[in-house]
């Protein structure tokens, strides 16, 4: 809130999604958008929760311990093989599935996330 009464062209949203339930991250991505959309801020977000980074940014930029590895829409990113390995490895268990633990760009559960995934959402370029 402080940030955002300073009038800024650009804002910096480090992990904003970080230990919020679903209902809190979805109510986050809204003021997000909002302030993309009506207050002609830029948001870059650094941000680990896939579902909150799909469902409010324009452009999104993949790193991959550091390496940038796809960048463009949110569609785009998705279906890049490199962020789907990234985010899925290579080892899949009878079933076809991933064999551990977060959700990825792709909504499946595999792999933990190789590092943030850095978005931008709205406002000025």
């Amino acid at each position: 809130a402080r940030a955002v009464a300073m009038h800024p062209s650009v804002l910096l949203l480090d992990e904003p999604a970080a230990g919020l339930s679903s209902a809190e991250s979805t109510e986050l991505a809204g003021v997000v958008r909002r302030l993309a959309d009506d207050w002609g801020i830029a948001v870059l977000v650094v941000e680990h929760d896939m579902n909150f980074v799909m469902g409010v940014c324009d452009r999104v930029l993949v790193l991959d311990f550091g390496r940038l590895i796809a960048e463009g829409s949110p569609q785009e990113v998705r279906t890049d093989p490199a962020v789907i390995a990234a985010y899925l490895g290579n080892e899949v268990d009878d079933n076809d599935e991933p064999t551990a633990g977060a959700t990825d760009v792709t909504g499946r559960s595999g792999a933990a996330t190789p590092e943030t995934a850095v978005t931008v959402a709205g406002g000025a370029s």
